[in-house]
């Protein structure tokens, strides 16, 4: 068929030793070319992944995770968002991409090591996002690190106490990180104070 005569003119071209843009270019083409008319996921992605490698973007990042996805290669799927996530410019951005690469990691590939890690980032890019610090200290609680937890909460109840309409939040926030200082850490000084 004409699409695999297609795909074996950009194979030449680019064993002609085709580089720059134009060499990404005919790798971004031959990478969608393989995966939505061909059939082959394999070529598809290495395809994709040199062009990635060569000249990050949205575009060639959308791509090979919309392959992931449909091969269910969760941790590669995660890996492309992360990577993803360190070229965009927008925080927002960059946020919504880490958050994908936290829930991932927790939902489909059960490592929490993974998702905090992805948090982190986060927090990294935004100090104060409430979503992140509430999700973060889940998971430390679940992993009993408790002195990483406190911290977290400590975050949580400072950003509480600046807004107006969040003083029963606060005082949740505070009663929370009282007893884990009290009944995980033995700090019934610190337990007081909170």
């Amino acid at each position: 068929g004409s699409f695999e005569d297609l795909a074996a003119a950009l194979e030449d071209a680019l064993e002609q030793g085709v580089g720059g843009d134009l060499g990404v270019a005919l790798r971004r083409r031959l990478g969608v070319l393989y995966a939505e008319r061909l059939q082959d996921p394999e070529r598809a992605l290495r395809r994709l992944e040199e062009a990635a490698r060569e000249a990050p973007g949205a575009e060639i990042f959308g791509a090979l995770a919309r392959l992931y996805r449909r091969q269910n290669a969760y941790r590669e799927l995660a890996e492309v968002h992360r990577r993803h996530a360190e070229v965009v410019q927008d925080p927002t951005q960059r946020k919504d991409l880490l958050f994908e690469v936290a829930t991932i990691m927790e939902d489909h590939l059960s490592d929490r090591d993974g998702a905090m890690e992805a948090y982190r980032q986060i927090l990294a890019v935004d100090p104060e996002d409430p979503n992140a610090l509430r999700l973060l200290g889940r998971l430390l609680g679940a992993a009993e690190r408790w002195d990483e937890l406190v911290a977290v909460l400590e975050k949580e109840v400072a950003i509480a106490d600046r807004r107006p309409n969040f003083a029963l939040e606060a005082a949740e926030l505070r009663f929370r990180l009282g007893r884990i200082r009290q009944q995980r850490l033995g700090d019934l000084e610190g337990a007081l104070q909170a």
